[in-house]
């Protein structure tokens, strides 16, 4: 991700949210209300849908499993991760393959409005200079979570901080309608 001062955001790591131990179960957050992921019932909500497809509610539960876990440049696992290695471990878990590269992930799936943002899909971020250096993966709520060298470590920021609602470059849709 592309350098800035740290004064231009602030830590958004959500006092509360902190890291599970392994092995717990955290409950799913950050669910629009009317969501697709709501439709779904019970023990089955957090893992597919009638059709048999994965939900955002599933990706979501994946991703927050993993708050907390350190940064690493090229980092693909949950020892560290970098922000497209975060994003390809989290839908690998679901069965879908993404491109390992931020920029490579900008054209995966398809693109969406801002109007039609749901829960899993995949925000793509410039670094100012029109090229996409970050990504993450959007939970509900204007939220979403992802790997950031700024916070050294998978947390959840805000899409109203000046800093990301400036740079969403695009919205890519990569789970299965």
């Amino acid at each position: 991700m592309a350098s800035r001062p740290d004064s231009d955001r602030p830590d958004r790591s959500r006092p509360g949210r902190v890291p599970l131990k392994p092995g717990a179960e955290r409950p799913p957050v950050g669910m629009p209300e009317g969501s697709p992921a709501d439709s779904v019932s019970g023990e089955v909500a957090a893992l597919v849908n009638e059709a048999g497809t994965v939900t955002g509610r599933e990706v979501c539960r994946l991703a927050m499993e993993h708050l907390g876990t350190p940064y690493r440049f090229g980092g693909s696992t949950a020892k560290g991760f970098d922000c497209s290695g975060f994003a390809r471990f989290i839908f690998k878990k679901v069965g879908i393959e993404l491109p390992r590269s931020s920029v490579e992930q900008s054209r995966a799936g398809r693109h969406v409005p801002k109007g039609e943002l749901r829960v899993g899909d995949l925000l793509c971020f410039n670094n100012g200079r029109g090229r996409i250096s970050h990504v993450g993966i959007y939970i509900g709520h204007g939220d979403f979570i992802h790997s950031t060298s700024t916070g050294g470590r998978v947390q959840i920021d805000s899409l109203g901080e000046p800093w990301w609602t400036r740079s969403l470059e695009t919205i890519r849709r990569v789970l299965p309608e």
